[in-house]
């Protein structure tokens, strides 16, 4: 009983020691892992671990260091990319302003140099008509007094002659008649034309028109054309130097298949009025119209000419 007793407690003695021993032996690899890790285990690792501990802090502290170099040189690649951009575009905008500066400059003289180029072309034309102008008034008025002269003879012919009974010497002889006059036939040489859908017969400058079982003498249809020219047709000339043939208060003018009838410009000066004109009142003023066309009176030097008016 005894002996039994004893022998539970040496059990008992025996499980407390080894409870006791390994609580102790894992504290001791506690502690050992905690120096350790904190290197103060190289007492009984003869100094390698903490040796081991500061290589890696080094290896760190080195990464790191390298990161930040990277990353330094990095931004500092950027921002000399960005700058180079940035230099690239302010050259090219001033490359294009630059250029967009010198397209304008010469434009500008390129126009300037046209409109001189047109002012002194046109000055030059002005003056070169002006001269042609003052020539061609010279010329007519050496020529006015027997233009007139020869004008009013023709006129006194036509005053003694006989319309109806005198046909014979009609068929060797031009006369001018005008407008409104009759014929029972039409004169030996005639053409006919034909202007806008109406029918025409003409002879010699005079133009006339079928009524009834007669020929009424009419104004030129302007835009007729005829083949030749009246034989006491003179050369006038309006104020820009172009010159018409003028015959009974018709104007022509040459065309591609012989002489159009055309409307006198303004300012165009006559010698005299064709016969048959009437005197118009225009705001108190005298005029002259016949066939449409308006004269004026007007003296140059003294004389009596007749400009179209407006």
């Amino acid at each position: 009983m005894k002996l039994s007793r004893l022998l539970r407690l040496g059990l008992s003695v025996l499980s407390i020691a080894l409870v006791f021993s390994t609580t102790i032996g894992s504290l001791a690899n506690n502690a050992e892992a905690r120096e350790f890790r904190n290197g103060r285990g190289s007492a009984r690792e003869g100094g390698g671990g903490r040796s081991q501990s500061n290589a890696n802090r080094q290896n760190r502290q080195g990464e790191r260091t390298n990161r930040q170099g990277n990353r330094t040189t990095t931004r500092d690649n950027r921002q000399g990319e960005r700058t180079n951009r940035q230099d690239t575009r302010q050259g090219d905008r001033t490359t294009r302003q630059d250029t967009r500066q010198g397209d304008r400059t010469t434009r500008q003289d390129t126009r300037q140099g046209e409109r001189t180029t047109r002012q002194d072309t046109r000055q030059g034309e002005r003056t070169t008509r002006q001269g042609e102008r003052q020539d061609t008034r010279q010329r007519w008025a050496d020529n006015r007094d027997d233009i007139v002269e020869e004008r009013w003879s023709n006129i006194d012919d036509w005053n003694g002659w006989n319309n109806w009974n005198d046909w014979d010497d009609w068929a060797g002889t031009s006369f001018w008649y005008g407008a409104g006059y009759s014929l029972v036939t039409l004169p030996a040489r005639y053409d006919a034309i034909s202007v806008n859908g109406s029918s025409y017969y003409y002879s010699d400058g005079v133009y006339f028109q079928p009524q009834g079982s007669s020929y009424v003498v009419v104004s030129a249809p302007a835009g007729s054309v005829i083949s030749n020219l009246p034989a006491n047709c003179i050369t006038v000339y309006d104020i820009d130097g172009y010159d018409y043939c003028y015959y009974g208060g018709t104007f022509y003018a040459p065309a591609s298949s012989g002489y159009q009838v055309v409307i006198p410009p303004v300012g165009t000066p006559v010698p005299f009025l064709p016969q048959g004109s009437k005197t118009v009142n225009k705001n108190g003023k005298a005029y002259y119209e016949y066939a449409g066309v308006v004269y004026e009176a007007y003296y140059k030097d003294g004389d009596l000419i007749y400009v179209i008016a407006e």
